[in-house]
């Protein structure tokens, strides 16, 4: 049995059984925020499967993006990504 889809997009026709996917779906659909960047290379991303698939795609990237975040650089450890999504 599917679980009833009680949480409604207030700017679609889109609904989803959970809070998060709804607040998930409107971030990425319909605000255009994109809270997960790449240190490495500055490009945004709103969800943050999307940035691990960037860095799969170049892990050059990837260094890059630890490298900077460790070492204090730009956005360093303090523009930490969202815990969840």
């Amino acid at each position: 049995q599917a679980e009833e889809r009680q949480f409604a997009c207030d700017r679609c026709p889109a609904r989803f059984a959970r809070k998060r996917d709804r607040d998930r779906h409107e971030r990425s659909v319909h605000t255009g925020q994109t809270p997960y960047h790449c240190l490495g290379c500055g490009e945004g991303f709103v969800r943050s499967d999307a940035r691990g698939r960037h860095w799969k795609a170049d892990p050059s990237c990837h260094s890059k993006h630890l490298s900077s975040e460790t070492s204090g650089g730009p956005g360093g450890p303090s523009a930490a990504s969202p815990a969840s999504e």
